[in-house]
């Protein structure tokens, strides 16, 4: 049985994943996507359209906190969903992607 995933509200995102010890910013947005309106910096980039999207995370630790965000949630409510079926113990994603947090980024967050 997967281990259960959840959504955070675009005002607690960031800061949940600062105070939350050893977790990990995972961008699951596409290299184009990425390139193109920017990235934030502390952020580790995985494609989940990516067909070696699953084989990547296989090198991941199962244990860390993982904080997904993507455009919509869409993508990064589906990566936390196999990665929960493949033992990751902690994963959430932004609620509404960055399209609903990009107007209230924190500065130095984000580059372009």
């Amino acid at each position: 049985m997967p281990f259960p995933t959840r959504s955070i509200q675009p005002d607690h995102f960031i800061s949940e994943w600062k105070n939350t010890d050893g977790a990990v910013l995972l961008d699951v947005r596409t290299p184009e996507e990425y390139h193109a309106e920017g990235a934030w910096e502390e952020a580790q980039h995985l494609d989940y359209l990516d067909t070696s999207f699953e084989a990547a995370i296989e090198s991941l630790d199962r244990l860390v906190p993982y904080y997904l965000f993507c455009d919509t949630g869409k993508r990064s409510r589906l990566a936390c969903e196999v990665m929960a079926s493949k033992g990751f113990m902690l994963v959430a994603w932004l609620e509404g992607g960055l399209n609903a947090r990009s107007s209230t980024c924190p500065e130095g967050t984000r580059t372009s």
